[in-house]
Formats: C-alpha cells, sequence, structure tokens
C-alpha cells in the first residue's frame, strides 16, 4: 500500500489528498470509516471535484466495513484501497460490494523475489549456486518477514492467526487441539491422495466438520485442493490432495520434513500461477500434475543419465512430458529434463 502511496505521489497527486489509516489502532475503535473520511476532507477541504485516496489496512477491524465501502464508493468522491489479513472475512462479507471492487491477491514472494530479497542478482550467479539457493527456497518458502529475519515464531505466529483466527472460530470444532490435528494430517499427506472420509475415520470427526475445515482452509488460501484429471465423475468419485500456500509452514507443523513433498508442493504453486493443475492416474502409476495439458513429474535427485531416461519413461500421458529434478547431470541436454530453479526462473518452460 505504501508503494502505491509512493506511486501516487510520483505521478503529482497531492500529498493532502492521501490518508493511509491502519484501523487496528485502538484509538480508532469508536470511530467509523465514514466519520474517518469525513473529518479528514473537512481538515483539507478540498475543491468539489478533487478525489481523496483514503488508504484502509486492516479493514476487517471496523464492523460493517463492507456497507461504510459501499456508501463512500457510491458517493464517488474517494479513491478506496482496503487490505485485511482476515482473508475470509473479507470474502464472506464482499457481497455487499459486487461491482465496485477489485480484488488483488497477494502471494508469497516467488523465487525471483526472494533472491531479490536476499540480496542477489541472477544475471551474477552460475547454475551450481541457483541450484543450491532453489534448494533454500524451497524450505524456507516466500513469507517476506520469516525470508528477511529466519525468526520462525514469525511464521508461527502467522500460521496460528489464520487457523484460530480465521478458521476455528467458524469451525463448530469445540476445542483449537481438533483443528490443528485436521491440519496437520493434511500437511503430512502433501503430495498424496487424501480423503474426507480417512480424515473423519483417523481424528473421529464428523465427515461434515471435516469437510467444512477443509473449505475454510481453502477459502484462506492457507491450502489449495488438487483433483483427479478427467470428467467429472473420475475428479469427483477419486480423493484428492492438498497442498500448502507457502512451503515455509511445513518448518512450523513437522518436525521433520519431507524434501519430496516440500519441493512437489513448490512446483505445483509455480504451475498453478498459469492456470488449472491436476494429478492423474494411468495403468497404476500416479502423474505428479497436468497443467496445460503437459505431464509433470517431480524426481528431486540427483540421476544419471540412464535414470533420467527410466523416470521419463514411465510418465504415462500422451501429450507433452516434463521430469522435474534438482540438477542435470552433464552429459544431459535434453529440453524435458527441467532443473527445479528453471521452473522457478524461466516461465518460457512452462508453456
Amino acid at each position: 500500500m505504501k508503494q502505491m502511496i509512493h506511486g501516487l505521489l510520483s505521478n503529482g497527486v497531492k500529498p493532502e489528498h492521501i490518508l493511509y489509516v491502519s484501523l487496528d489502532n485502538i484509538g480508532l475503535k469508536d470511530r467509523s470509516i465514514m466519520d474517518i473520511e469525513s473529518e479528514y476532507r473537512q481538515q483539507i477541504d478540498p475543491e468539489e471535484r478533487e478525489v481523496i485516496y483514503l488508504f484502509l489496512d486492516e479493514v476487517h477491524f471496523q464492523e460493517n466495513f463492507e456497507i461504510q465501502l459501499k456508501n463512500l464508493c457510491d458517493m464517488g468522491a474517494t479513491k478506496i484501497i482496503a487490505s485485511g489479513s482476515a482473508n475470509l472475512d473479507i470474502l464472506m462479507k464482499t457481497p455487499y460490494l459486487t461491482g465496485r471492487y477489485r480484488m488483488i491477491r497477494l502471494r508469497p514472494l516467488d523465487f525471483s523475489e526472494y533472491l531479490l530479497f536476499k540480496g542477489y542478482r541472477v544475471d551474477e550467479m552460475g547454475n551450481e549456486e541457483l541450484i543450491k539457493l532453489a534448494h533454500e527456497y524451497s524450505l524456507q518458502g516466500g513469507i517476506p518477514e520469516y525470508v528477511l529475519t529466519s525468526d520462525i515464531d514469525s511464521l508461527n505466529t502467522l500460521l496460528q492467526s489464520i487457523l484460530y483466527r480465521d478458521v476455528f472460530t467458524r469451525s463448530g470444532l469445540r476445542d483449537k487441539e481438533s483443528l490443528l490435528d485436521i491440519f496437520t494430517m493434511l500437511v503430512k499427506s502433501v503430495s498424496s491422495p487424501l480423503s474426507v472420509r480417512r480424515i473423519s475415520k483417523v481424528l473421529k470427526h464428523s465427515e461434515d466438520t471435516v469437510r467444512k475445515v477443509i473449505g475454510m482452509l481453502e477459502e484462506t488460501n492457507l491450502l489449495f485442493k488438487v483433483e483427479r484429471y478427467g470428467n467429472f465423475k473420475e475428479r469427483k468419485s477419486n480423493p484428492p490432495k492438498y497442498y500448502l500456500a507457502d512451503t515455509g509452514f511445513f518448518n512450523v507443523i513437522l518436525d521433520k520434513v519431507n524434501v519430496g513433498a516440500i519441493v512437489e508442493n513448490l512446483v505445483f504453486l509455480k504451475l498453478s500461477e498459469y492456470g488449472a493443475v491436476h494429478y492423474h492416474r494411468a495403468k497404476g502409476r500416479e502423474i505428479d500434475f497436468i497443467s496445460n495439458g503437459i505431464a509433470y513429474e517431480v524426481k528431486y535427485m540427483e540421476l544419471t543419465s540412464s535414470k533420467l531416461k527410466e523416470a521419463f519413461s514411465l510418465i504415462s500421458w500422451k501429450g507433452k512430458r516434463r521430469l522435474i529434478v534438482k540438477e542435470l547431470p552433464k552429459d544431459s541436454t535434453s529440453s524435458v529434463y527441467i532443473p527445479l530453479f528453471r521452473l522457478l526462473l524461466e516461465e518460457k518452460v512452462i508453456r
């Protein structure tokens, strides 16, 4: 939001026509958004046709914020940029703003942004260093504060905020431990199909409760569901896979991480930027992902040329096939084998 303010100032907008307010400030708990906007207008006394830019951070702290934003929007004299970390709150209330807003979802840092935060320049690095940094990125993830500080407490606080503030209060569960159990089982099963029935049976919660919790985790963008490739019946009659919104969260939930599953999660996140992603089963073998008609299999390990060919031959798919690996043997140049760092950096390898 502050970058946007900088852009407005650079384009000649008067500083007094821009107001930034963090609505989680306790001093504003008895002030409505309408009051704040009205009082500010009185102080700066703009011309009749002059627009005010109102930046509202943590907008969900305001009761009935959606109705207030609607009213201000309808008046037409104020441009509003509102943000909130309670994603579910905003998603549940935006029907009041139908046709009046554009939603921008901020993803965690991608690999190029991660390198920028770490102070690296891609054009100054060789493949060996990029392989090493791609591995570090897969384990650390892209939550900005964690990338900058490596403070696991910051990541834990963020995760608890999402789970306990945005999900638990609406889940119908009696205790927070039950929610954490469901989420932990989902995390441990990343890269493997997992049914609601299976979770219900293991954790002794009703299928409706488990289904509701998973739906909320998806709505908060903490969890993504990947269905099997095929027609409607095939997609719905087979258990889906689940992936996390950021691979750094594995460090909070699990004592020992499965690097293969984490890298598969990261590959999913990258592919999902370019369209729908599914998994597939054919001839008794599972293909990790089908995206834009291309089959992707993740084998994050050092492989000889013969092992590469063997792994590639097992991808049972009639269309284009790609094998995602950690690095390539020096005698292998085929474009169907893609090192992880190239997948993360080069858009053309996904096309």
